[in-house]
């Protein structure tokens, strides 16, 4: 890689970080009101949505997705760039794009701002100042790695080495590099500011390769002699050890310290950097494997919060918006994917393309918005046909590793292998943002050489298909019930009116019961329900047969739509402030064509309700003389499901009152939210609004 708060600058900067986080808060909790339409995943590079956004998606699922991005900000789609976990970006951004900065932290409060900081080498650049100062420094105090000729040794275009080993020149307060870099990197980009940590790219264990490189062998010490290869590489260690502890002790524990380029520093820094994986370092195998340097090893090597990544560059054919799709390029993408989410806990990257710079894309992969949730341990042998049959090389590596929400193979072998998953999946390319409607689970899957696969699931499959029954309801309505299924955490409720095939059912409701209570019925006439369990990762299993049922809206009308009115009233707290919204009420169509009524339902005390509520409410005789009336009141939520019946019975006319305890039948507490009482009395109904507080 050859491309690039203030800890005491930032006193404004924080506080202004500080009310713009503040105000990300509010609006974040405002959001919570606002209702969300289930969408699909977008394909390809173009996806406007925000995936760190998603509330279904919780922070620290996988996969983990880094960019290493350095573009100006001024230029980019923000809103774009803040989906990623992890963005490594030029410490430019330090001077020239602050407010671009501030804002993907609106954009996305759990992203990860790391700054790019070469430490073996410089670009030469006098702008902006982050860059400059550093620049004049080296100049100033010559220290450049030189070769035998006193020339500075040059790494590509435009790049000189910078001089770490501990035998560079002495500025005039005796400071050596790699006794000053570490302050100028905490001082600029240190805590306070707006980086959560640095990036030290270039953070090399050995320097001596570079003779391979250039036609006149490096002298360190500027003696005049070429260097010993072995003392060279132990000086060149011994300056990075302390730049890197030096900067740990300056920036503090919490702070991230990660790095690019094979560094051993451990017990000092987060993680480093496996760039262009899988053809840097030896191959895919050592990238792995290798027992320092492995990407197997190095999650164990590093200090908490590990944060290392796998980038991978592809040099293949790009259009607008990303790759050009070919099997080449998605079993490429397949196999890094894959390997950085079996072997271990590391963030992805992808970039590249052939004829553009690295480091400079926002591409998107369909597969990013796939949430796996949480790993459920390591990565694990599978059984694989071939397998390791005719002395196939790397059949041991192998492996699945199983998440909360799904599974990932890698088959880095050169065969085609059909490996067990070890449990019930379905393809990711059935993903449609919430769940699988009908979607063919799969116990095993056929991965091309050298490539990899991603499946969704919890391994479990729902073990049988609901038995549904529904009839109209004495209080009018539909009831839709079935028996439980085993591995069942939800279930979809499905309508079809006049019709009975599968491609015309309506989705009514996902609901975690076994009863659903359908409130209005628009046409009388034959209905048909069907219901689908789904597990608990949401994949739905395959819908029952239809139940069908006859309406009759003349005899036995259904319930009224839930619209509500406000009768201006309002509530009076305990200490005698007005709570407002206690005054709810609706009636429908029918209900105005009763006539004048005395049925009252009054607004529940207290409103909101914390522990318990009281819902008061009028019988009326309705003309039909003073003798008992057949009461229904019932509390319902949004989605039409009832919650608990207050009454069924037969009452006097006159004024009645019940407790609420805001629990549900099985007699837990409900969630926080708005309710609604329904009250009937022959037939008349009346609706009132509850809302439960914590």
């Amino acid at each position: 890689m050859l491309n690039g708060t203030a800890a005491s600058r930032a006193c404004t900067d924080r506080r202004m970080r500080g009310i713009l986080l503040a105000v990300a808060a509010v609006l974040c909790a405002l959001a919570l009101w606002v209702p969300t339409a289930r969408g699909g995943t977008a394909e390809g590079g173009a996806v406007a949505s925000n995936r760190s956004s998603d509330p279904g998606r919780a922070k620290g699922s996988f996969p983990r997705l880094a960019n290493i991005y350095f573009p100006q900000l001024g230029t980019t789609d923000l809103k774009n760039l803040a989906r990623w976990d992890l963005l490594v970006l030029a410490k430019r951004a330090e001077d020239q794009d602050r407010e671009a900065l501030m804002e993907l932290r609106v954009l996305n409060p759990d992203i990860m701002l790391l700054a790019h900081m070469a430490v073996s080498y410089h670009g030469d650049y006098l702008n902006p100042p982050i860059n400059g100062d550093m620049r004049e420094e080296l100049y100033a105090n010559d220290w450049w790695l030189e070769d035998t000729r006193g020339a500075a040794v040059e790494w590509g275009t435009y790049n000189r080495l910078l001089n770490v080993t501990p035998s560079c020149p002495r500025n005039a307060e005796g400071e050596r590099l790699c006794d000053w870099l570490p302050e100028y990197i905490a001082e600029r980009l240190g805590p306070g500011g707006l980086w959560d940590g640095v990036y030290l790219d270039g953070c090399w264990d050995r320097v001596a390769w570079m003779n391979d490189w250039i036609s006149v062998p490096v002298d360190a010490d500027g003696d005049g002699v070429a260097d010993d290869r072995a003392e060279l590489d132990a000086a060149w260690r011994e300056g990075m050890e302390i730049i890197v502890n030096r900067l740990r002790e300056l920036v503090g524990e919490d702070y991230i310290i990660a790095t690019n380029g094979n560094n051993t520093h451990y017990e000092t820094c987060n993680g480093s950097t496996r760039e262009n994986f899988p053809y840097m370092h030896g191959g895919w195998y050592e990238n792995i494997a290798d027992e320092e340097h492995g990407y197997v090893a190095i999650d164990a090597h590093y200090r908490d919060p590990s944060i290392n990544v796998i980038n991978t560059i592809w040099s293949g054919p790009v259009a607008l918006g990303g790759p050009v799709a070919s099997f080449e390029y998605e079993r490429e993408f397949l196999f890094t994917f894959s390997s950085t989410l079996v072997y271990g806990d590391g963030y992805f990257s992808l970039d590249g393309g052939a004829g553009l710079p690295n480091h400079a894309q926002t591409w998107w992969h369909r597969l990013y918005d796939v949430d796996l949730g949480e790993p459920l341990g390591r990565a694990e042998p599978v059984d694989a046909l071939p397998g390791a049959g005719l002395g196939i090389e790397h059949a041991d590596m192998i492996k699945r590793r199983r998440f909360t929400r799904g599974v990932a193979v890698v088959n880095p072998t050169g065969r085609v292998q059909t490996i067990a998953l070890g449990g019930v999946y379905y393809r990711s390319d059935s993903w449609n943002g919430s769940f699988y409607p009908h979607a063919e689970s799969i116990s095993s899957v056929e991965i091309s050489s050298r490539s990899g696969s991603v499946l969704v699931g919890s391994g479990r499959t729902c073990t049988g298909i609901p038995e549904v029954a529904c009839w109209q309801g004495k209080h009018g309505g539909i009831n839709v019930a079935w028996e439980s299924v085993p591995g069942a955490s939800a279930y979809s409720v499905y309508r079809t009116v006049g019709k009975t095939g599968q491609d015309e059912d309506e989705l009514l409701a996902v609901v975690d019961d076994t009863e659903y209570a359908v409130l209005s019925v628009e046409d009388a006439g034959a209905c048909a329900y069907r219901v689908a369990a789904i597990d608990e990762i949401g994949c739905e299993g395959q819908p029952s047969c239809p139940a069908a049922v006859v309406t009759q809206l003349g005899s036995d009308p259904s319930m009224p739509s839930l619209a509500q009115v406000w009768d201006g009233t309002v509530t009076l707290d305990e200490d005698g402030s007005e709570v407002p919204g206690g005054g709810f009420w609706g009636r429908s169509e029918i209900d105005a064509a009763a006539g004048p009524t005395l049925t009252t339902l009054r607004p529940c005390y207290p409103n909101p309700a914390g522990e318990r509520t009281t819902i008061s409410f009028e019988v009326g005789s309705g003309g039909r003389g003073g003798g008992a009336e057949p009461v229904y009141l019932a509390v319902y939520d949004v989605a039409g499901r009832r919650v608990q019946t207050l009454v069924d019975d037969s009452l006097p006319a006159g004024g009645h009152s019940i407790d609420w305890d805001v629990r549900g039948s099985r007699g837990a507490r409900v969630a926080s939210g708005c309710y609604f009482a329904v009250l009937r009395v022959g037939n008349e109904t009346r609706t009132g609004k509850i809302l439960v507080t914590d």
